[in-house]
C-alpha cells in the first residue's frame, strides 16, 4: 500500500516537473506576433495599408463577409459598444475588413450602408493578403491588436460583444 502512495507521488513530481519544462520552453521561445507583417504591402481601403488603421491604443479588426448570418449580427452588436460605453471605447478603433469574393465592391457599400454601422469602418482586402497572412479561416474572425501592432487576442465565430464576459476580456487590455 505504501509503494503505490510512493509511485503516485512519483507520477504527481514527474507531471509538474514535465509541464515546468514545457513552460519554459514555450515562454523563453515565444515571439509576440505582429498583424503587420503581410506577405505583401496591398492596399487595403483607398490607398491605406493596415498600419494607418492604428491610430489608437487598441484597434479590433473583424473580416467578414456579407453572405455570412453570424458576421451581420457580430457587426451590428460591435457597432453598439461605442454607443453604449463611449467612455470605455474611447481608446479603441473598430476596422471591418469585407472578404467577399461574388459581390463587387459597389454591392458591399450599397449592403454596408442599409446596416447602418457608423461606429465602424469598411474596408476591403480584395486579393486577400492580409486573410491569408493572418490564416482567417472562419468568418467572422476578429483581431485585437494594440498601436505598435502587436496582436493581443483572436477571435473567431459569432461574438456576443455586450456580453459581461467579453466586455471584461476588452477591457482587461
Amino acid at each position: 500500500m505504501e509503494n503505490e502512495n510512493w509511485k503516485k507521488i512519483g507520477k504527481i513530481f514527474a507531471s509538474i516537473a514535465l509541464s515546468v519544462l514545457i513552460a519554459f520552453f514555450w515562454i523563453t521561445n515565444f515571439e509576440k506576433t505582429s498583424i503587420l507583417k503581410p506577405k505583401s504591402s496591398v492596399e487595403i481601403s483607398q490607398g491605406a495599408v493596415l498600419e494607418s488603421f492604428l491610430n489608437k491604443p487598441y484597434t479590433l479588426v473583424s473580416f467578414w463577409a456579407s453572405w455570412c448570418l453570424n458576421c451581420e449580427e457580430s457587426l451590428k452588436n460591435l457597432n453598439s459598444l461605442k454607443t453604449l460605453y463611449p467612455d470605455k471605447f474611447a481608446d479603441f478603433e473598430f476596422v471591418t475588413i469585407n472578404l467577399d469574393e461574388q459581390k463587387s465592391s459597389s454591392e458591399i457599400k450599397n449592403y454596408w450602408n442599409n446596416l447602418e454601422l457608423e461606429n465602424l469602418s469598411l474596408n476591403f482586402d480584395e486579393e486577400k493578403i492580409y486573410s491569408k497572412g493572418l490564416n482567417v479561416s472562419v468568418l467572422p474572425t476578429y483581431f485585437l491588436v494594440s498601436e505598435t501592432g502587436e496582436l493581443l487576442l483572436r477571435l473567431e465565430g459569432q461574438i456576443r460583444w455586450r456580453d459581461e464576459k467579453v466586455l471584461k476580456l476588452l477591457w482587461s487590455y
